[in-house]
C-alpha cells in the first residue's frame, strides 16, 4: 500500500490529471475528505501551491484549465491541476513519506545530514525502545541512559 500524500505527488509528476478525478478510477477510492487533507498536507510541507478561494475547493496553480465538470461526485468541491513547487517535486521523486523526504532535503541543506538521516531512519522504523510488557522496566531505564530533555528525536539520534 501507499500513501495517499505520496500518490497525489506522484500523480502530479507524472502529470496524470487532476489528482481527485484520477483517484476516483482507483477500485477502493479515496473519500473527497481524505484527498483534501493530503492536500492540505502538502500544501504545509511547501510541495504544493493551492488556492483555497473558491468556497472551500482546492486549485493548484497552473496554466492548466479545469472545471467542476471533471470531478466526479466523491470529490466534487476539489478542482486540482497539476503543479508542483520544486520541493515538491523533489519530495515526489524519494521512496520516503514527504515529510521524512523533507527533513532529509533539509538535512542536506542545513549540513547535517547524518544526523537528518538518522532520525529519518529512525521515523521509519520500529521504535528501538519498544519492549514486551514484562520487559517495560528494563526498556525505560535503557532510555533514561540515552535521554535528552529536548526532543525525543534527539534521545533516538543519541541512542543510534
Amino acid at each position: 500500500r501507499v500513501g495517499l500524500d505520496d500518490l497525489v505527488l506522484q500523480i502530479l509528476l507524472l502529470d496524470l490529471g487532476e489528482p481527485s478525478t484520477f483517484l476516483t478510477k482507483a477500485v477502493n477510492p479515496p473519500s473527497a475528505l481524505a484527498i483534501k487533507n493530503s492536500l492540505q498536507l502538502l500544501e504545509g510541507l511547501g510541495a504544493i501551491d493551492v488556492d483555497w478561494s473558491k468556497g472551500g475547493s482546492a486549485s493548484i496553480a497552473n496554466s492548466k484549465a479545469s472545471t467542476d465538470d471533471d470531478a466526479s461526485p466523491d470529490a466534487s468541491t476539489l478542482n486540482v491541476n497539476s503543479g508542483l513547487t520544486p520541493l515538491g517535486f523533489h519530495l515526489a521523486t524519494l521512496p520516503v513519506d514527504p515529510k521524512i523526504g523533507k527533513m532529509m532535503i533539509y538535512g542536506a541543506l542545513f549540513n547535517c545530514v547524518d544526523t537528518a538521516l538518522t532520525i529519518a531512519a529512525s521515523m521509519s522504523a520500529r521504535n528501538p525502545f519498544m519492549s514486551p510488557f514484562d520487559k517495560r522496566d528494563e526498556a525505560d531505564a535503557a532510555r533514561q541512559e540515552f535521554s535528552t530533555e529536548e526532543s525525543d528525536h534527539l534521545t533516538t539520534l543519541t541512542a543510534f
